[in-house]
This record gives structure tokens, C-alpha cells and sequence, in this order.
């Protein structure tokens, strides 16, 4: 915008500039003195035309005042002092010297009979050479109109390109950009870009969620149905109770999964908490003591020295690390590794590791996406939401998640979390516990 405003004050002091040196140029054109001397010179005309005259009579006299007019390429001509205004014949008569009135000259002619001689209708000698004032007005007006249509002729290529743009967005073509080529803000281009892909994304993501969903609840809810067809039938007690439990777990995995879907969605909407830091080891420690179960082995390494590093966003980071233990626990033989490293002093690497069967390669990027099952038929049951919602919230915290294979052949999942800036720790409290 400021660009905008430069260019505008610019271009009309420059208009201005030039406008201003073209009227004072006209105005020093022509002078007072040059009127002077053009005045001078009539006079010394008329007076010669008198001594040319003296002594002639007609018809001589009418071809010499043919001659004249010829010769100046103004009419001249006679008349008496009776035939001009009283004022005038009265300031002629007895005058030696010509007088200029209106776009005439007048000389009282030396013969002495009362006869008048007269040049004009002259041009109009006044400041200018002969430009009206409507002429400079014009001018004037025809400059600034050239000014303002350079001015304005970007500002409208550029609003007509955003109109047309922003037609095709609301017509369903979402894939619809501002070319900053025929933009002249280009911040404008930028944003409104930004804003196109982002309510891209927003809507595909909405379209996939929303086919994903439907099929995710197609199964348990065509469970359900079977189950309540069956259960018309006639049944022993043992029956009964296995298809009423079977029933009760198709209705917990609707619920779980409309749960994780929730928090999903959420997370899409909610800003990252900014003030809530936190001793990421704590938590880390803490979720390992409340997660290990069964056959599987869970164990933390702590490689972080620094005692005050923090984090924020504790609830999150949490539910972070959760999900990638569950997740790990689900597919791992018999180890989970949970690793805290810090590369840099800007961010920290949780790196969860398990022994199980891996991720290939071409699926890594695939996972992390909402409702991807690799195996939807496997052993290990879920969502398809854990990765989407580990991966969504690091994204809003500008962390990244990375995919590879761990030391025990299986999948090694790492997220980098930003560590909270020495300012921001010094001003908020952190969580020790």
C-alpha cells in the first residue's frame, strides 16, 4: 500500500511539475515588453501609410489603401471624426501620436480634413501570443486527465484480474491464482493467493475427511445392523450374550472413533498455546511409567543435557507423544524405544522406535494422512487418525515429523518440537511436574 501511495504522489506532483512549466514557460512567452515593441511598431506602420496617403486623391487613394491593407495583411481604411464615438474623436482630434482602442488603430490624418486613418481589426497581441484562457484551461485539463489515466490504468487491469479471479473461485474453480504480473500491489497477489490455497486445502481436506468418515463408519454400522437382525432370531443365553457384547464393541469403536475425529477437527480450528511451557522430560518420563503394559518393553533415553530446556504447549506435546507410543506399542514385537535428543538449541527430536514391521517407504508420506490403514485387516486395529493428529499438531507448533526404519527393523517415527525462546521462558512459569 505504501508502494501504491508513493507511485500516486509521484505521478501527480510530477503532472503537477510539468503542467506548472508549461503555463509559466507561456507566461514568460510573451512579455509586456514584447507587447511594447509590437505596438511600436504598428504605430511607425500607420504613420508611414499616413505619408503614403498624403496627397492622393481618389482613385489613387483607394488602390494605395488596397495596397496597404496588402502590404500589413490588416485592413486599412479612412473614416471621419463624425463617424467614430465621441470619446474617441475627441481624444483624436489634435493627436499627433496613433491610439490603439480595442483591436484598432487610430491616426488623425496630418492633411487636416477631419479624416481618420484605421488599421484592424488586429490580432490580440495580449500575454500568451493569442491562447484564450479557455485554451490554457483546456490544456490544463487534457494534462491532468493523461496523468490520472496512467495513474489509474494498473489500479484497474489489477482489480479487473482480481474480480475475474475471485469469479472463478466462486464458481468452484479453486485452483484460481492472481498473476502478480497484472497486479500492481504485489502484496495483494501474495495474499490473496495465500488465501486461495489455503481455502483449497480447507476444502479438500473437508471432501476427503468427509468420504473417509463414511467409510469408516460403514463397517461397525453394518456390524451393528447384522447384529440386531440376529437378534430377532431365537437364541440360547450364550448367543445372546456374545452377539450383545460383539454389539457394546462395535458401539465403543463408533464412539472412539468419533472421539479422535473431534479432536481432529479441532485441532484445525484451535491456536497452540503459547504461555504453557514445560520440562519436555517430565512429560516424556511420565507417560512411559503410565503406558508400559504387557509384553511389550517400553524404555526412555534422555539425551538432553540441559536441564532448562522448555517447551510450550504441554497438552498437546502430550497428547503428541501418546499417540506415538500407542501407535508403536500396537505394532511392536517386543521393544519401544522412546529417545529425547537436542541437535540445536532452537528445537528438540522425540524419537519413538519400536521392533515390528515397519513402514515402507513409498507409505511413509501416505500415514500420516487422515484414516490411512495400511493393513485395514490386520491384528492391530485403529482409526487411521493417531499419525494425522501427531502430524497436524506439530505442524501448528512449526515442527516437522520424519519417518524411517529403527536399529530393531521396524518403524522409528521422530518429531521436532521448537524449544520456548529465553525470553518466553523467563517470563512464564513453567511446569516442573
Amino acid at each position: 500500500m505504501t508502494r501504491l501511495f508513493l507511485r500516486f504522489y509521484a505521478g501527480i506532483m510530477l503532472g503537477f511539475v510539468v503542467t506548472m512549466a508549461v503555463v509559466v514557460g507561456w507566461l514568460l512567452a510573451e512579455t509586456p515588453q514584447d507587447r511594447q515593441i509590437v505596438e511600436h511598431s504598428l504605430r511607425g506602420g500607420i504613420s508611414l501609410a499616413d505619408e503614403k496617403l498624403t496627397g492622393l486623391s481618389s482613385p489613387a487613394l483607394d488602390r494605395e489603401l488596397a495596397s496597404l491593407t496588402e502590404s500589413f495583411g490588416y485592413p486599412v481604411y479612412l473614416k471621419t471624426l463624425e463617424q467614430l464615438d465621441v470619446e474617441l474623436a475627441t481624444l483624436l482630434r489634435g493627436r499627433a501620436e496613433p491610439v490603439f482602442a480595442g483591436v484598432h488603430l487610430y491616426l488623425e490624418r496630418r492633411s487636416g480634413d477631419g479624416s481618420v486613418l484605421v488599421m484592424g481589426p488586429l490580432p490580440d497581441f495580449s500575454v500568451g501570443g493569442g491562447l484564450s484562457g479557455l485554451k490554457v484551461l483546456a490544456f490544463v485539463v487534457i494534462v491532468w486527465a493523461l496523468v490520472a489515466l496512467l495513474l489509474l490504468r494498473p489500479l484497474f487491469r489489477s482489480f479487473t484480474h482480481l474480480e475475474r479471479t475471485a469469479q472463478k473461485m466462486a464458481d468452484g474453480d479453486l485452483s484460481a491464482r492472481l498473476d502478480p504480473r497484472l497486479v500492481a500491489l504485489d502484496t495483494l497477489a501474495q495474499s490473496f493467493n495465500s488465501m486461495a490455497e489455503t481455502t483449497e486445502k480447507l476444502i479438500t481436506d473437508q471432501r476427503d475427511l468427509l468420504a473417509a468418515v463414511s467409510h469408516e463408519f460403514r463397517t461397525p454400522l453394518a456390524r451393528l445392523r447384522f447384529a440386531c437382525e440376529m437378534s430377532e432370531r431365537p437364541q440360547s443365553p450364550g448367543q445372546r450374550a456374545t452377539l450383545v457384547a460383539g454389539m457394546d464393541a462395535d458401539i465403543m469403536e463408533l464412539e472412539a472413533l468419533v472421539v479422535e475425529l473431534l479432536d481432529y477437527i479441532r485441532l484445525g480450528y484451535d491456536n497452540p498455546p503459547q504461555q504453557e511451557l514445560f520440562r519436555p522430560r517430565l512429560v516424556i518420563a511420565e507417560l512411559v511409567s503410565a503406558l508400559e503394559r504387557g509384553a511389550v518393553t517400553l524404555s526412555f533415553v534422555d539425551e538432553v543435557d540441559d536441564d532448562q530446556t522448555s517447551l510450550r504447549g504441554r497438552r498437546l506435546f502430550q497428547r503428541t507423544i501418546k499417540n506415538l507410543i500407542g501407535n508403536a506399542m500396537r505394532f511392536a514385537v517386543a521393544t519401544v524405544v522412546v529417545r529425547l535428543e537436542q541437535r540445536t538449541d532452537a528445537d528438540v527430536w522425540v524419537i519413538v522406535s519400536d521392533d515390528g514391521p515397519g513402514i515402507a517407504v513409498a507409505e511413509r508420506a501416505r500415514v500420516l494422512q487422515p484414516f490411512v490403514q495400511l493393513d485395514p485387516q490386520s491384528a492391530h486395529p485403529g482409526s487411521g487418525l493417531g499419525l494425522a493428529i501427531v502430524a497436524r499438531i506439530v505442524e501448528d507448533f512449526g515442527g516437522e515429523v520424519v519417518i524411517g526404519d529403527s536399529e530393531g527393523g521396524g518403524a522409528s517415527v521422530s518429531i521436532r518440537w521448537p524449544v520456548a525462546s529465553v525470553g518466553e521462558s523467563s517470563r512464564s512459569s513453567v511446569d516442573r511436574n
